[in-house]
């Protein structure tokens, strides 16, 4: 008789077992969808997106990430070793692919840092330029910018206007300078 009931234990333990894997393998195709979902984020809406909500989602690759590494730990507390092989090789891609997700969303939250640290020298230069006094502020000259058209006998007559309107002018400041080459 004891023989049956360990033939019993033996089978139920093997349906939790069986169960407990199919679980299993429900929350990794839970994740691969999520997984996939970040992807079509980061190539088609990510580049457009605001900054808080580029910093959620790489706030959710990082607690997907934790979340992989416990249900990989499940897994080999279930899974025969035959079959490991091939689940780690499948773990180990969505995990490239978060890694991936969150290079790509780190790198566009960067590119928001640089804009934001720009829009902010602006307004300071400007914010200085409104806090000196009338006559210092000039408004960019209406003379229209010289043009060099590649002929070199005009080379002399374009870099002394040239100088003279820019270079030599006291009264522009670098910011005013850099957006007058920068319309060159």
């Amino acid at each position: 008789m004891e023989g049956a009931g360990a033939l019993e234990t033996n089978e139920m333990l093997s349906v939790t077992l069986a169960e407990k894997s199919k679980t299993l393998n429900r929350r990794r195709g839970s994740y691969k969808a999520k997984i996939t979902k970040l992807q079509s984020f980061l190539k088609d809406k990510a580049s457009n997106a605001e900054q808080l909500l580029l910093q959620s989602k790489l706030d959710k690759v990082s607690e997907m990430y934790s979340s992989m590494e416990a249900l990989k730990i499940e897994y080999y507390e279930v899974v025969e070793d035959e079959q490991l092989p091939n689940l780690e090789f499948i773990l180990e891609e969505m995990e490239d692919d978060l890694e991936e997700i969150k290079v790509g969303l780190q790198t566009l939250l960067l590119k928001h840092d640089d804009i934001s640290k720009n829009v902010s020298i602006c307004n300071t230069a400007l914010s200085n330029n409104g806090n000196s006094p009338k006559s210092s502020f000039i408004k960019l000259p209406d003379v229209s910018l010289p043009e060099f058209h590649g002929v070199i006998e005009n080379w002399s007559d374009f870099k002394r206007q040239f100088d003279s309107l820019i270079t030599n002018n006291s009264v522009l400041n670098d910011t005013q300078i850099c957006f007058i080459y920068v319309l060159l």
